[in-house]
């Protein structure tokens, strides 16, 4: 994994790998999809989150 690497939530809360830690699992839960460096998912949802 890269530590750019995005964590979506199903709440809509997000953050990329290098932040993550099981606090994370802690308060958000650990039904996430991860969103790959490099994959068209993740340009998709970089473009959403800077319109």
């Amino acid at each position: 994994m890269d530590y750019n690497d995005i964590f979506v939530w199903p709440d809509g809360s997000w953050l990329y790998r290098g932040d993550y830690s099981d606090e994370c699992d802690r308060w958000r839960g650990d039904d996430y999809e991860v969103l790959y460096v490099g994959t068209p998912d993740y340009h998709d949802f970089l473009d959403i989150r800077e319109e």
